[in-house]
């Protein structure tokens, strides 16, 4: 009876059943994202796909043909996309612009990324014995690392260049259909908070909620999950904000140690007179003074470059500045100088206000504004996906270190650092 009942739904009837029944046979953490979902009908779609917004796309033919149980598998699934925030986080690493365009030259990643996505949410899903498609992907059983999208998408692009190919893992029973690694579309970008969808296609207020953030709703999910004693499963874990694997510090504090071994004794002043000079001279020479040795800091802010890593970064400066008793200047750019200054621990704030900028790409302001310090920086810190203009401007610094992240950090083409610099890749490997 229940399944003749069924039968006789539209498809997006039938997707708001399943969603339901998600939270009545596997937990009520299922009720925090089906409320924010709505639904379109859309038979250019392989069989589903959602935007960053929470709209589900379904083809009609496969929504209403599916089994059931399998329907609220690939609900759930297309959720977690949402929740997981895997369209912000591909915005994050550089491969599409924030309206969804792909970026060019990194075409070939985006599908890579799709697989990494579903690698990370299929095993959470299974666990929690929700029923899924039997042509979904899995892990291939040769990576070992942590199950979040980022790692699996490095470890994927070093399996490509190894000539392993990018992997679609390991599949269940059947073909795997051009669906699998479904990845998150772009959605409406006028799309508001709790703003409905097209009448009769998907028609209800989905989203976030007036001041939430998906950040937020993951917690609530987590929460709920603890409540009924599932606040230890992989699904609760998957659901913890990812924290990046890079490690600014390292290169931070490479930094600083070059300026340090620098001598200090290298700044002439003919304010005082060198020890060297007679009574009789008639060549004045200049005397030395020892000054504290000084970094210079460059953070590219274009895009790739997420907020809370600004803040990361600073925090790491301020750290290496009372470490090393020295000081730090920071400039922050996309294609002009965005912020500029000697770094104090006032100015954190402001610096990690004024970085939420995106655009082009150039680092000859950047490096001009450093040298208008008149200042002799023993070393130069660049962080940056080194997407940037050919050639590489003159460094205003003894000892360029250039933290590659993003693009250059996987492995992708990207423009040279001169010759001499220091080039340390920021996303740490996961084997």
């Amino acid at each position: 009876m229940a399944s003749k009942a069924l039968s006789t739904k539209t498809p997006i009837e039938r997707a708001r059943a399943a969603a339901r029944a998600l939270a009545w046979e596997f937990g009520s953490q299922w009720y925090v994202m089906a409320a924010r979902v709505a639904y379109r009908e859309d038979p250019s779609v392989e069989s589903a796909a959602v935007d960053q917004h929470g709209l589900i796309y379904l083809n009609p033919k496969f929504a209403i043909e599916i089994p059931y149980p399998e329907l609220q598998g690939t609900i759930a699934h297309e959720m977690l996309h949402v929740i997981l925030r895997h369209f912000e986080r591909a915005v994050t690493l550089g491969l599409i612009t924030p309206d969804g365009k792909p970026v060019p030259g990194r075409e070939a990643d985006l599908p890579i990324w799709n697989v990494a996505c579903d690698w990370t949410i299929n095993p959470a899903l299974r666990n929690a014995k929700i029923p899924l498609p039997s042509w979904v992907i899995y892990p291939d059983p040769r990576y070992t690392g942590v199950l979040q999208a980022e790692p699996v998408f490095h470890w994927l692009k070093s399996q490509q260049k190894k000539g392993g190919g990018s992997g679609g893992g390991s599949k269940g029973q059947g073909e795997p259909k051009p669906g699998a690694g479904c990845g998150v579309r772009a959605g409406d970008p006028e799309h508001k908070p709790g703003q409905p969808g097209q009448a009769g296609q998907g028609d209800k207020p989905y989203g976030l909620k007036p001041g939430e953030s998906w950040i937020q709703v993951a917690a609530d999910m987590r929460a709920a999950a603890q409540a009924i004693g599932q606040g230890s499963s992989p699904l609760a874990h998957l659901l913890q904000p990812y924290r990046a694997t890079i490690d600014w510090a390292r290169v931070i504090r490479r930094g600083f140690n070059l300026a340090q071994v620098r001598p200090g004794r290298e700044f002439p002043t003919y304010s005082r007179i060198s020890r060297r000079a007679g009574s009789a001279d008639t060549l004045i020479r200049p005397g030395w003074f020892a000054g504290a040795p000084s970094v210079a800091f460059v953070v590219d802010i274009s895009g790739s470059m997420a907020r809370e890593w600004i803040s990361q970064i600073v925090s790491e400066i301020l750290s290496g500045c009372a470490t090393f008793g020295t000081r730090a200047f920071l400039v922050t750019h996309t294609d002009q100088v965005e912020w500029a200054g000697w770094v104090t621990q006032a100015d954190k704030s402001k610096i990690v206000e004024a970085c939420g900028h995106s655009g082009g790409t150039a680092i000859t302001p950047a490096y001009a504004r450093v040298a208008e310090e008149k200042t002799r920086f023993q070393a130069l810190v660049h962080f940056t996906d080194c997407e940037v203009e050919s050639p590489w401007p003159d460094v205003p610094a003894k000892k360029l270190i250039v933290g590659a992240y993003g693009r250059a950090a996987d492995g992708s083409p990207y423009s040279e650092p001169p010759y001499g610099a220091e080039v340390i890749p920021c996303h740490v490997p996961v084997e």
